[in-house]
């Protein structure tokens, strides 16, 4: 200890430590290399945290993505079940869809992931395809103008009620597209922010809407509502999980990965 104190002196050509009161006290720069060196060790006990294997059980680590509504509803009860169970220090933060910044927020890194459909994703995100879903018509079950089947002219003269999308929105514009191919258009009565509501209105008016399957799956029983197919052709969603390339060797970044897909494939 003293060779090294020794050497600690010449190197910064200082005392570092004096005698007073019975005691060695450390001097003013003493006490300027100690907290130098405590944020240096710091740094380094971060660093094989980081190397260390990831270990959910014990982990604190905090996830934060984007999803529209209904994928959350979908999602979420089954993610909360899993983690109460085996991993229930991780902390999850489910942030409401937004295509304007939704890549900005995956490159800076204040969001983990984004759920969602996107047709043609940004080169710089990598995405793990988590299930199929397509959309179908919902209405009540005395719904006075639809008995059996659901015709293209009785769905477009028929009144929607509709979640408000990004006008360059996948879920949003297809149903425009494709009955706009066909010289047709929609009949919009009603605008809401939040897709949970919509099985609700349903319910309880004359307006239709179309939403995806799982979701309407998850309200019928619960409510006087019934799907039908669409009487078009639509492509299927692939609702896929999205992240960006400087996250993709993270450990805990896969562990979260795959439990999505583990999730989804129970759906």
């Amino acid at each position: 200890m003293s060779v090294a104190l020794g050497k600690l002196r010449t190197l910064f050509s200082d005392p570092l430590f004096i005698r007073g009161r019975g005691e060695m006290v450390p001097t003013s720069r003493a006490l300027i290399l100690n907290d130098l060196v405590r944020s240096v060790l710091d740094g380094l006990g971060s660093l094989s945290s980081v190397a260390a294997p990831f270990d959910p059980r014990t982990s604190r680590a905090k996830f934060t993505m984007t999803a529209p509504g209904y994928i959350g509803y979908v999602l979420l009860p089954r993610l909360t079940k899993y983690l109460e169970k085996n991993a229930p220090g991780i902390y999850v933060e489910a942030r409401a869809a937004n295509r304007e910044r939704a890549t900005e927020w995956l490159e800076n890194g204040e969001v983990d992931f984004r759920l969602g459909w996107i047709r043609v994703p940004p080169t710089e995100l990598r995405f793990k395809t988590l299930y199929k879903d397509r959309l179908v018509c919902l209405a009540r079950k005395d719904h006075p103008d639809i008995s059996k089947k659901l015709t293209l002219d009785l769905f477009c003269s028929l009144q929607h009620v509709r979640t408000m999308v990004h006008p360059r929105s996948d879920s949003g514009g297809v149903i425009d597209r494709a009955l706009g191919a066909l010289g047709k258009h929609l009949q919009i009565a009603l605008l809401v922010q939040e897709g949970l509501t919509v099985p609700h209105i349903v319910a309880n008016s004359n307006l239709i809407a179309a939403v995806p399957a799982r979701l309407a799956r998850g309200f019928i029983g619960q409510l006087p509502i019934r799907a039908y197919p669409l009487p078009f052709r639509l492509p299927d969603q692939s609702i896929a999980l999205y992240w960006h390339e400087r996250t993709h060797r993270n450990p805990a970044h896969d562990w979260f990965r795959n439990l999505i897909g583990k999730i989804a494939k129970t759906l």
